[in-house]
């Protein structure tokens, strides 16, 4: 009842994340582009449609990279809930695109329609691209990024592969740990990935201009530390969220110190592997991905969404391999995103569920000796 209340009403409803594209695209309206990222004018805005008074310190920040300002800026109005659902089709667009990648994967896999169907139907379902949707966030466009480079590499598409993994630059931090081991193996990828992510850092220089620049790298800071501004980094689930759900009052420097080494620490090991392996395929791919959502600095669970991609992994290489059929792969992601959906029944669940499935993808594919690595 408490979501149909939300989607139903606006007050309630603006409460969700959704408000902080909504902030961007209305200070956007204004034609105001280098304020997208102050602090102080985000705060203004956010006051005006949420009708009370806030702190500086209350602020949900908007503090993703401006790609998609100008599509914010023509679907919001002054009618909230309205703004909310020509969002959501926007969003419904990309995972369209998303899917449609995801086909031509699993043509390149040999798969008949029906199993193909089926593949994207679970996809489609999987419950934290519902949450995705819910919240109004963009995970559905990184997740697009993902499948476009995951689909470039396997068909030895370097450019568009590389294309791809600059589309996910909405997640820094995933970005650079996709991209980085690279430079190490099929570099093609690397540098189309650096090509294509400076055209989107010149777009963006463009749009919000060197004091908007400034103010994102600020913005950027701000998410780093994740102290204040409604960041809740306990409710994250990735390494600093588990680690300060067990230990609550750890000192938050030397917890970043922490995570930022072990993120630093994944990214040279992805390295070294991608170097020494004989090829790049599903094996690396489930790996990279599921270490990249653990040991980001930042990451909620509309971003468990990419979860998709170790789950299609695993499937696609073990019916390559012979060892699950497609309709078991199926009920694979089918009990994945059921579970994920009844854990929120208990939180305690909630909070250590999606790691035990991040901990069963990785055993299964280092388990598992695949032909195809």
């Amino acid at each position: 009842m408490a979501v149909w209340q939300r989607m139903l009403h606006p007050d309630l409803y603006k409460q969700t994340d959704f408000s902080i594209f909504y902030t961007a695209g209305r200070i956007a309206d204004t034609g105001r582009y280098d304020l997208i990222y102050d602090i102080e004018t985000q705060r203004v805005t956010r006051q005006e449609f949420l009708g009370i008074t806030l702190e500086t310190t209350q602020l949900l920040p908007f503090n993703h990279p401006p790609l998609f300002v100008p599509i914010l800026q023509i679907i919001t109005d002054s009618n909230y809930l309205a703004s909310y659902w020509r969002w959501v089709a926007v969003l419904i667009i990309f995972l369209m695109a998303t899917m449609v990648v995801l086909n031509k994967l699993l043509q390149v896999e040999k798969l008949k329609a029906g199993p193909r169907w089926l593949f994207i139907l679970t996809s489609v379902l999987f419950y934290p691209l519902f949450v995705n949707f819910f919240r109004g966030q963009d995970s559905v466009v990184v997740l697009l990024g993902v499948m476009i480079w995951i689909y470039g590499l396997i068909t030895g598409k370097d450019a568009l592969s590389g294309a791809g993994l600059a589309l996910t630059i909405l997640r820094p931090q995933i970005a650079l740990m996709l991209a980085f081991p690279f430079l190490f193996k099929r570099q093609k990828i690397w540098w189309w990935f650096c090509g294509v992510a400076s055209l989107f850092a010149v777009y963006s220089l463009l749009l919000v201009g060197p004091n908007g620049v400034r103010d994102f790298f600020t913005m950027i800071s701000i998410s780093a530390r994740g102290q204040g501004y409604e960041i809740n980094q306990q409710a994250m689930l990735n390494f600093t969220g588990l680690f300060l759900r067990l230990f609550p009052q750890v000192n938050l420097d030397i917890l970043h110190i922490i995570t930022w080494g072990l993120f630093c620490a994944a990214l040279a090991g992805l390295a070294i592997w991608w170097k020494y392996s004989s090829e790049i395929g599903y094996r690396q791919i489930v790996l990279a991905v599921t270490v990249s959502l653990f040991v980001a600095p930042h990451l909620h669970y509309h971003d468990l969404t990419l979860l998709i991609v170790p789950c299609l992994g695993v499937g696609l290489a073990a019916i390559r391999t012979y060892r699950l059929k497609v309709g078991d792969v199926a009920g694979l992601l089918t009990l994945i995103s059921s579970s994920l959906m009844i854990s929120f029944l208990w939180v305690p669940i909630q909070n250590i569920l999606p790691y035990l499935w991040m901990a069963f993808m990785v055993w299964v594919v280092w388990h598992w000796s695949y032909v195809t690595s």
